[in-house]
């Protein structure tokens, strides 16, 4: 009998061995609190303890304005300043295009200061700008990287490894037939 209860353990571990060493790369669901939201893609956090920046996983926001847009540099209010001079350089007037300042605030209605999310942080963990990339689960079990795609505010990044490409790339593939973002996202 005691033969048998070494072999369950053992048969379990194995299983268990097989499956991580399967699953590339490994993720760990973890809550974060919102501190702020800094721009479409970037929230300010409390992560184990520290503030971080997260950058949302798997999407890619165009914040450089087409030439028929109406330039809106940061000056207006939209964002918070201290952030984007520490990442564009003193001296670098930031400008934004009015279809990303509407994303700013989509993902404002989205999201609050204070909300408690569910953070994925994705296979490569932090960017250029040593931001955590992560894909995040809002509080009703709503995906804040898929509802900035579902506006037609967001597409799906090129990164060879999406976690959630299929999910995505749904989402991204009705808001184009829909023609979802821009303008034809009210702000009320």
């Amino acid at each position: 009998m005691s033969g048998s209860r070494k072999i369950i353990p053992a048969i379990c571990i194995a299983a268990l061995c097989a499956f991580v060493n399967t699953a590339s790369p490994a993720y760990c669901a973890e809550t974060a609190k919102v501190l702020r939201v800094m721009d479409a893609d970037v929230l300010r956090v409390t992560y184990k303890g520290k503030v971080e920046y997260v950058r949302l996983a798997g999407i890619e926001i165009n914040e450089t304005p087409s030439d028929n847009e109406t330039i809106k540099t940061t000056l207006s209010g939209n964002l918070n300043l201290e952030f984007i001079v520490s990442l564009k350089g003193k001296n670098k007037p930031v400008i934004m295009s009015e279809k990303n300042r509407l994303a700013v605030l989509f993902t404002r209605r989205t999201v609050k200061p204070g909300d408690e999310v569910v953070i994925e942080i994705d296979g490569r963990r932090r960017d250029e700008h040593k931001m955590l990339l992560c894909y995040v689960f809002l509080p009703k079990g709503k995906f804040l990287n898929e509802e900035l795609v579902k506006a037609g505010f967001a597409k799906v990044s090129e990164e060879p490894y999406v976690r959630y490409r299929e999910r995505l790339m749904s989402a991204y593939t009705t808001a184009r037939k829909e023609k979802r973002g821009g303008k034809t996202y009210s702000v009320k």
